[in-house]
């Protein structure tokens, strides 16, 4: 779940600040951060002590307590996001987007807006509020235009696009990490995203480097009356081949046809782009 990540000392305000990236947490569609607070203050330091220990409840009483308790140092921001990324860990979005708000609301600080702002629209991706997540994604591009992590908003901006069957728009910016970031670890889930030419959504049951393991399970799937396909995908240089179901014109209604597809027994399914 948790890994160490790196360490970084950059100034603040005439001040040497220290801010770590101490946990680096993997998902399908983003990497997301924890940032520690300032390290000679002990109620801080526990509460990211708690964080890492994925003893989330304690550690958002914790940075509840240096919030209630700060003096004016600078550092109740960091605190915010902290305690909403122990909220996005344990799934709730709502409380997350609260404090990430409050976070930006109260830092001039660029990249703990920056860091703060991704995972706003994040929350709002999970919560599957797209065009929520978009206009965050804009306003990460537009206010933080030459930012590291701009392979990563870009993709996620496709991603938003992508679901709200923004097509055109969706293709504009996952070509973009394609054509401009060769290195990015974004640029093949960028490619796998990119919609095909007939433009619809589908439920993928299984993903398969032979072909005979991909046409059992449309066999299983017929016996079941499902019908479907195989497109065939390119991923680091292995072919798989993906079996899908369905063509859909919005997101809602290949949700719909995901679950009539689990409820059949195929578990584990995808839906796509």
């Amino acid at each position: 779940m948790s890994y160490p990540r790196s360490l970084s000392i950059r100034r603040r305000s005439g001040a040497t600040a220290i801010i770590a990236c101490l946990v680096v947490v993997a998902c399908a569609s983003c990497t997301w951060f924890v940032k520690s607070g300032p390290p000679t203050d002990p109620l801080y330091q526990q509460a990211t002590k708690q964080f890492l220990a994925q003893s989330y409840p304690s550690a958002m009483a914790t940075y509840t307590k240096y919030i209630e308790s700060d003096n004016g140092s600078g550092h109740a921001a960091d605190a915010y996001y902290g305690r909403g990324m122990c909220s996005f860990a344990q799934g709730n979005y709502f409380a997350a987007r609260r404090d990430f708000e409050r976070c930006l609301s109260k830092t001039n600080d660029k990249d703990l807006q920056s860091a703060a702002l991704l995972r706003l629209g994040e929350c709002y991706m999970r919560e599957e509020r797209f065009h929520k997540a978009e206009n965050v994604y804009r306003r990460l591009l537009k206010k933080f235009p030459y930012s590291a992590k701009r392979d990563d908003v870009l993709y996620l901006l496709g991603v938003a696009c992508l679901r709200q069957a923004k097509w055109d728009e969706a293709e504009n910016y996952l070509g973009q990490v394609i054509r401009n970031y060769p290195y990015s670890s974004r640029k093949p889930l960028a490619q796998e995203k990119m919609p095909a030419e007939d433009r619809f959504f589908s439920v993928q049951v299984g993903a398969f480097q032979t072909r005979e393991k991909a046409e059992s399970v449309r066999q299983a799937l017929a016996k079941r009356r499902i019908e479907s396909f195989i497109r065939v995908i390119n991923r680091s240089g292995t072919s798989f081949y993906c079996v899908r179901t369905g063509r859909f014109s919005s997101w809602d209604k290949v949700k719909q046809h995901a679950q009539q597809v689990e409820a059949a027994g195929f578990k584990g399914v995808l839906k796509v782009p």
